[in-house]
């Protein structure tokens, strides 16, 4: 009885080491993306110019590529492209241009995830972020340049992740299979030894491949949500910030009058800081200081007339 029991322990030992070398076998994750870009950073009067409604194909690039069709050695998969684009645009009206961009976000079936604004001198400048489906990416992006007078910048780049969501999901594939196989044998386990140490070992492995199953799952969920959404960032720049003022003997003036008043108030400010703290502070430093020297004089006085005495 004692060797039979051996016997089933060594194989099951046996299996838990296959078990786990295809769990270990699965942990890499392999960085198989394609990432193409694309750059215009000259400054363009932007032109109502006909687009496809959707990002059209590209080959081994990933560029453009709305939702096309790869052939992989076990199935046929959607093709998935993560998709980004930078604009900086010159307005007349900041705040208006944020507000129609916002619109267009909403339009195209998307949503702004950020906005940062803020007053330089008197002018609104700032950026502003959103995201809207990929299929709606090349379409968004002409609309918003449209609100330009100036398109100082136009910059695109796309990033094929097919290839490691196929890797991804073919894990996935394995370590469910691993699963259900373990679950089995914990419960061939349970039934003919009933012994504690070998139902926890299966036990543990079960719990290995249950967590790498959910990070894989993880993983899909957060490629996908790239994918179906592209981002696309806009920096606003008031086109009146840039142009400077005509020469003014008015203005000019009263810069003058406006730095003379500085100058009168800093002089104000430091004679009232001596006066208020300067010199009570040497006051209290120099007291005994004066006191000291008084005392010394005293003393060589009355020295001095008892000599001559």
């Amino acid at each position: 009885m004692t060797r039979a029991l051996a016997r089933r322990r060594l194989g099951l030992g046996g299996l838990l080491l296959v078990l786990a070398m295809v769990v270990l076998g699965c942990g890499a994750l392999p960085g198989g993306t394609k990432q193409s870009s694309q750059e215009r950073s000259v400054s363009v009067q932007p032109q109502a110019t006909a687009m496809p409604a959707a990002p059209m194909a590209e080959d081994s690039a990933g560029g453009a590529t709305g939702k096309t069709l790869v052939s992989t050695s076990a199935d046929t998969a959607t093709r998935m492209i993560i998709y980004n684009g930078y604009l900086t645009l010159l307005v007349t009206n900041t705040a208006d241009s944020a507000e129609k961009i916002k619109a267009i976000a909403v339009e195209q079936g998307g949503y702004v995830t950020g906005a940062n604004f803020q007053t330089v001198g008197d002018q609104l400048q700032g950026s502003i972020t959103l995201r809207v489906p990929a299929e709606s990416f090349e379409a968004t992006m002409q609309e918003i340049k449209a609100l330009a007078d100036t398109v100082k910048k136009d910059r695109t780049t796309s990033q094929d992740v097919t290839e490691q969501y196929v890797d991804l999901d073919s894990r996935l594939k394995n370590l469910e299979a691993t699963e259900q196989e373990l679950r089995e044998l914990l419960k061939t386990v349970r039934e003919n030894t009933g012994s504690a140490e070998d139902i926890m070992a299966v036990y543990r492995e079960l719990s290995t491949v249950r967590g790498n199953i959910e990070q894989i799952k993880g993983k899909k969920q957060y490629l996908e949500r790239l994918s179906a959404l592209a981002t696309i960032q806009v920096q606003l720049t008031s086109r009146q910030a840039l142009v400077r003022a005509s020469w003014s003997p008015g203005s000019t003036a009263g810069d003058a009058l406006r730095a003379l008043v500085q100058a009168f108030q800093g002089l104000l400010d430091g004679a009232i800081w001596l006066l208020l703290f300067i010199v009570p502070i040497l006051a209290v430093l120099l007291t005994p200081v004066l006191l000291i020297m008084w005392l010394i004089r005293w003393w060589l006085k009355r020295r001095r007339k008892a000599t001559s005495s």
